[in-house]
């Protein structure tokens, strides 16, 4: 099911969704259709979707932009049977990933602008519950070298068949060197900036390859 963000910003309305006769296994709910500006589902929403039958069955859950904050975030997480979810821009922060971490069978987390900086990579890299996730985005979170070295010397990262980097502006050549160069990361896809890292015997970037061609010239 897919729901526009103007029909999803009292928790009421959720409430009742969750109170029909079907269950779902998928719920997008997008907060970012009818405004940039991230809509405010907070707590109230994620109890609303706890506690609705029709939800109980939820394997997918996609909140993108939608307010949910930590409290929230730690609401959703008595859904046992969800595998993955997506809370973008809920701006959790470090120390609301611990609850994340404790839900035994998500394998696909986007955490997507989450002011999770450094120290929130480092915390996810030192987690027993990386080892179960094979998807995981961490873009926008203004992540640089000491938290991309977290992940790459991380032995739970050996599983991720896809991290996701996009939009960290603090990345430079040194961190993608190390990424490239991790044996934790081997089996994963790794996109940063503008594209994916691909494993050759001179590993190199698409914009390096643009700033190489530029130079020729």
């Amino acid at each position: 099911m897919t729901v526009a963000s103007d029909l999803a910003l009292a928790p009421d309305v959720l409430w009742a969704i969750g109170r029909a006769k079907f269950s779902l296994e998928s719920l997008f709910v997008d907060g970012q259709e009818w405004s940039m500006a991230p809509t405010a589902l907070g707590a109230a929403g994620a109890a609303a979707i706890v506690g609705g039958a029709a939800f109980s069955s939820l394997k997918r859950l996609e909140l993108p932009f939608m307010g949910l904050g930590a409290e929230g975030v730690s609401g959703l997480m008595d859904l046992q049977g969800l595998e993955a979810l997506d809370v973008t821009r809920a701006r959790i922060g470090p120390a609301g990933l611990d609850p994340l971490f404790a839900h035994e069978r998500l394998r696909e987390v986007n955490l997507f602008g989450n002011d999770l900086g450094d120290a929130g990579a480092a915390r996810i890299a030192k987690s027993p519950a990386l080892a179960r996730w094979s998807f995981l985005h961490l873009g926008g979170n203004d992540l640089g070298l000491e938290g991309v070295q977290a992940l790459a010397d991380s032995p739970y990262a050996k599983n991720l068949r896809t991290l996701n980097l996009v939009s960290n502006g603090r990345l430079r050549d040194r961190a993608i060197d190390v990424l490239l160069a991790s044996t934790n990361l081997h089996d994963a896809r790794i996109w940063v900036r503008n594209g994916f890292l691909a494993r050759k015997k001179v590993p190199i970037t698409i914009e390096r390859k643009l700033e190489k061609k530029r130079t020729k010239k």
